[in-house]
């Protein structure tokens, strides 16, 4: 009965991506195929597509517990039920999450203006959380005591499926994620504490920020919106479905309109919408 639940989940995830993808397709050709290679383009591209190809994998496999051992040979062997495990264990969230955490790392780089210091501080933030996730995982043989891969009785004797495995894979790309965001928030916070300084209440105007800077409103939204998801039930499907929503929503706004008058204001992020060539703060590369 749990398998049957798991694959209702699957499936209704693999579902909503597919509707994901086909919904915004238009858009993805206009904002990411049109534009020339760069990392996030690589980035949103495999945030994009390979959680699909995951989902679908792990739906075929989770499926072999119902179906003869004689009908499917080459994937109930041995080496291809242990590759499976592996595959399970470190294909997925421990690989996806550190990739949406990349993305934060190129947003967050862009907002500090892409300074040495904060960037090699930011690849060592980037460095040690995905390699502890990497060399702490450790998935113990599989051993075949079944017709195939999965039985319903084996489910909680799975090496992938014991407490220490998400705990690894969750909280070390997790805290990483969380700590970009509050260098977002700390960006953020600089106009609005200097418009209270000067008591400029109209800086404090929420549509107002959003015609003056759209950029760093994304930046800012686009935030809590993912922390917002990752704790609650789907939290485990979020990275799946908005790691590439962060490029391409970003991406959206930087071709729109903007408030000519922002000028250099609000931390010049206005300039971007306009102009691809604004290096200070690198924004041409998100």
């Amino acid at each position: 009965m749990g398998y049957l639940i798991g694959n209702y989940m699957t499936a209704s995830a693999i579902t909503v991506l597919v509707y994901e993808i086909v919904a915004s397709f238009d858009r993805e050709i206009d904002h990411i195929w049109r534009s020339s290679w760069s990392i996030p383009k690589a980035l949103y591209l495999f945030s994009r597509y390979y959680p699909l190809i995951y989902l679908s994998i792990g739906m075929g496999y989770s499926t072999l517990p119902y179906v003869p051992q004689n009908h499917t040979p080459e994937l109930t062997a041995s080496s291809s039920c242990q590759a499976h495990v592996w595959y399970r264990g470190f294909g997925g969230f421990v690989l996806i999450v550190p990739t949406v955490s990349m993305i934060f790392f190129f947003r967050v780089a862009a907002i500090y203006g892409n300074k040495p210091k904060f960037v090699a501080f930011l690849v060592v933030l980037f460095l040690v959380p995905a390699g502890l996730s990497m060399t702490s995982t450790h998935l113990p043989p599989w051993v075949p005591t079944s017709e195939s891969c999965l039985f319903e009785e084996e489910w909680q004797s799975l090496p992938i499926y014991s407490l220490s495995i998400p705990l690894l894979g969750w909280v070390p790309p997790l805290g990483n994620s969380a700590l970009l965001f509050v260098f977002t928030l700390l960006r953020l916070w600089s106009p609005f504490h200097e418009a209270v300084s000067t008591a400029d209440t109209t800086a404090l105007n929420i549509k107002r920020i959003k015609r003056k800077s759209p950029i760093l409103s994304s930046l800012f939204t686009d935030g809590i919106v993912y922390f917002f998801l990752v704790f609650t039930g789907f939290s485990q499907f979020t990275p799946y479905l908005y790691g590439a929503r962060l490029i391409l929503n970003l991406r959206e706004i930087a071709t729109k309109d903007f408030d000519p008058e922002a000028g250099a204001s609000s931390i010049s992020l206005s300039t971007f919408a306009a102009q691809t060539e604004c290096h200070d703060f690198g924004l041409e590369r998100v």
